[in-house]
């Protein structure tokens, strides 16, 4: 921490948590409006999902209706969905790390 941080004034103070309530606010609403495309490991099921919306999106190839294998087809859809949900975890694991920094550092402002 350098000199000029730790005698901010409360003008400074005040500047520097309306900086953050406004990037915790764009990583919250980026959190929400994420979206992601899963994808079986057959390929035959496609899903989209987000944070706000869930599943919103299937997407089924011919070829896995016409086997009739009505399990083969359970299990290509709960894969598609949790590749989707696995890629939703991995985009937003940044925008949670960079949540948790800010709030270390709004901690350690009041402190001071």
């Amino acid at each position: 921490m350098s000199q000029g941080d730790q005698h901010s004034g409360p003008q400074d103070i005040r500047e520097q948590f309306a900086g953050f309530k406004q990037r915790i606010q764009s990583l919250g609403e980026a959190v929400t409006s994420a979206e992601a495309t899963g994808v079986s490991a057959d390929g035959l099921v496609t899903v989209r999902a987000s944070a706000s919306r869930g599943l919103f999106d299937l997407s089924i190839e011919p070829a896995a209706l016409e086997s009739g294998d009505n399990k083969a087809l359970a299990e290509s859809v709960l894969d598609a969905v949790q590749d989707a949900s696995r890629l939703l975890r991995q985009a937003n694991e940044s925008k949670f790390a960079a949540m948790s920094e800010m709030v270390e550092r709004l901690q350690s402002i009041q402190k001071r």
